[in-house]
């Protein structure tokens, strides 16, 4: 799904950020009711990303669709993949995120390398709207974002601390014990001094 095309909208990425944000919920929904029927448990994860692209009717005569081409599109993408590492579900990019305002509360999660692209990418968790949001999601939020900067600035005791608080007020977080476990790891062997705060994945997802 896109905003923006055919028709222009200021607020595309907000309205992405909400559509993202309802279909988790109606899945919630959707997903306790299926389990007191005996149904699997159905989870599924969303990349958001913006960006310039190339829109139109792409294809052939044969076959044609109005769609979106372009890295954008593709970073959007391996966002949706990275949910998967770092146990979240919905992952937005950093160009959306900066576009957000205080609507959402989001949290850094991680600074990496994707496949098929040398250049780093901060993305950000989608937590909720700012108006519904509980007190502790947000605390967490405060905390992990903090542990974030201490771990970019190569301060791990600080940040694996960091990680650790924050992982106290989110039981269970992935992403927390990721970079928790990863501090500890470069307080063991320090990365090289070149080192630009971003984790390279040898994968897509």
């Amino acid at each position: 799904a896109f905003w923006g095309a055919p028709v222009a909208m200021e607020d595309h990425a907000l309205r992405a950020c909400e559509a993202a944000w309802d279909s988790q919920q109606a899945l919630r929904v959707l997903r306790y009711r299926w389990e007191q029927e005996g149904l699997p448990p159905f989870r599924a994860r969303i990349g958001v990303n913006t960006g310039v692209m190339l829109v139109g009717n792409i294809g052939a005569t044969e076959r044609m669709n109005y769609t979106v081409m372009g890295d954008p599109v593709n970073l959007g993408s391996r966002l949706e993949g990275l949910c998967k590492i770092y146990g979240i579900e919905i992952a937005v990019g950093e160009a959306t995120q900066a576009l957000l305002g205080d609507s959402f509360v989001t949290r850094p999660v991680d600074c990496v390398e994707v496949k098929g692209s040398s250049e780093a990418v901060v993305f950000h968790e989608l937590l909720g709207p700012k108006e519904d949001i509980d007190p502790e999601l947000q605390a967490f939020g405060r905390a992990y974002a903090a542990a974030f900067e201490h771990y970019r600035a190569r301060n791990f005791s600080e940040a694996r601390a960091g990680f650790e608080a924050s992982l106290a007020l989110r039981e269970g977080d992935i992403s927390a014990r990721t970079l928790m476990e990863r501090c500890s790891a470069y307080l063991r062997e320090p990365p090289p001094d070149d080192w630009s705060g971003a984790f390279r994945l040898k994968r897509k997802r």
